[in-house]
């Protein structure tokens, strides 16, 4: 008889829900998209009961493709985005909107921050660079002293998975891998940051208990089980954050294994024994194996800029349209470098200023020189990552593993096989945060050791080796990219 999990994955933008075997098997994924509420000031926000909705409207319909199978259900595991928050009453009803990761209103927040803690300490404690607008703590901060009415009210404050986790159990938990993300917690003593909280004016019992990814969070209520149509005795365990989920579906689960996934961002992870304190100030967190730590490099922007020339530059109804006969193009995209920081630089070096721009654009070129230079800008985008994050770690990178949309396209895989002269092995599911959610739930079914469960569920689609030839001509072709990008610097062209 077939056992099955479900992963839940609480995107940015949307909701994706799937069920797998034991042997890691997928039988249905669903996704559920949203729109979120943004204001010219910074503010992005979202109804938190949208994100309930997309979530039971997601299970119905997984449940209907799987028909009797869905009596087989055991276990149900959700992660999601990191940063994001939503307080709530003692009755779990939220006081006001969800403040999304992105969200940058609490820039004065984040800079008093600064000022009451040195920089080392707080990177020692939090893990997080510096105390960024983006963090839940200047969030927190900031509705504490604009919404004290609201604050007041609050009686937990919670991520959107521990949201969702209270409305399917009634239970008040949060995950180490994603809550030690938020600014909040003190990876050092393991437990809540309680001196930075306490100097800050933020009480301890605001936040719900925390638990490692994994762990059991209760039984589905009753009620909401037969409605939704799920067996009634089905458990819940604790997910992570989406992207130590992710990894987590790409097998990266041993020291020194470094993923990549280009998707609306282009996000670098390695899994490491401990933090570098004398290096970069990299970002670094809980892993969700117990004795390993996460470091993670990205750009905020990378396949949100593919999707933003698909739909305003050409008008492309599908990717398909948009890469046809691009791969024609021979390197160096017939004199076009693309500059691919549409909405800045984060690594290695921050710069808020800078936008994407294209050099050498003359009447001979089409959609597939722009395309393929874009792409090339992603190759670089990958390279200035991986020379960021490997020698702070001192990483032997002999192979990278790949996911997320954009490395679907079999010809950028390709180019950065040649570009780095290592290969590149995809994974087969691009949706692994799902995956790295069914695996925390086989594993707690189970009890049984989460690499032999990773070996089942794991599978590599192709491995794209590098053609030798081809990394000289991508090192020459980087110089120019190197010389455009610090010529562009803040100023914006386009």
């Amino acid at each position: 008889m077939q056992d099955l999990f479900i992963g839940i994955d609480a995107g940015t933008s949307s909701i994706k829900i799937g069920c797998f075997d034991q042997n890691g098997r997928m039988w249905g994924l669903v996704r559920k998209e949203y729109r979120l509420k943004t204001r010219t000031n910074g503010w992005i926000e979202l109804t938190p009961e949208i994100y309930w909705q997309k979530t039971c409207q997601g299970l119905k319909e997984l449940i209907s493709q799987l028909g009797a199978k869905s009596q087989r259900i055991r276990i149900v595991s959700i992660s999601s985005q990191a940063q994001t928050f939503i307080a709530v009453d003692k009755r779990g009803k939220p006081v006001r909107d969800a403040i999304v990761w992105l969200d940058s209103r609490a820039n004065t927040e984040a800079q008093y921050i600064r000022n009451q803690f040195s920089k080392t300490s707080f990177y020692k404690i939090t893990g997080s660079s510096t105390p960024s607008p983006f963090l839940m703590l200047p969030k927190l901060l900031w509705f504490k002293n604009n919404s004290p009415h609201l604050f007041k009210r609050t009686h937990k404050v919670l991520q959107v998975n521990d949201y969702l986790l209270l409305r399917f159990t009634g239970n008040y938990l949060s995950d180490v891998c994603n809550f030690g993300m938020s600014g909040c917690y003190n990876h050092q003593r393991h437990e809540l940051w309680k001196e930075g909280l306490e100097k800050l004016g933020i009480p301890e019992d605001i936040f719900p208990e925390l638990k490692f990814p994994g762990e059991g969070a209760g039984e589905i209520l009753e009620s909401l089980a037969n409605n939704l149509g799920l067996p009634s005795k089905i458990e819940f365990v604790l997910g992570a954050n989406d992207q130590s989920a992710s990894a987590l579906g790409m097998g990266n689960i041993n020291h020194g294994q470094v993923t990549e996934v280009t998707g609306t961002a282009m996000v670098l992870y390695a899994s490491i024994k401990k933090p570098n304190y004398t290096g970069q100030y990299l970002p670094w967190g809980q892993h969700i194996i117990s004795d390993l730590k996460f470091s993670m490099v990205y750009q905020n922007a990378a396949g949100a800029g593919l999707s933003w020339i698909k739909n305003n530059l050409f008008r492309c109804r599908s990717y398909d349209d948009l890469f046809r006969g691009v791969e024609k193009i021979p390197l160096g995209s017939g004199g076009i470098i693309f500059t691919p920081y549409f909405l800045g630089k984060i690594f290695p070096k921050r710069n808020s200023d800078i936008r994407a721009c294209i050099k050498g654009l003359d009447l001979s070129h089409g959609r597939t020189h722009l395309v393929h230079a874009y792409m090339e800008s992603l190759v670089w985008m990958l390279k200035e990552l991986i020379e960021v994050i490997k020698p702070e770690y001192k990483l032997n990178i002999k192979r990278l593993i790949l996911s997320g949309g954009c490395n679907q396209n079999q010809l950028l895989c390709q180019m950065k096989a040649d570009a780095l002269g290592i290969p590149m092995e995809l994974i087969k599911n691009e949706e692994t945060a799902v995956v790295g959610g069914a695996i925390l739930g086989a594993r707690y079914f189970y009890n049984k050791d989460i690499k032999e469960i990773v070996k089942k569920f794991v599978a590599r689609n192709r491995v794209f080796y590098p053609q030798q030839d081809q990394k000289e001509r991508y090192q020459n072709l980087f110089r120019h990219h190197k010389k455009w990008n610090a010529k562009v610097g803040g100023i914006n062209l386009c």
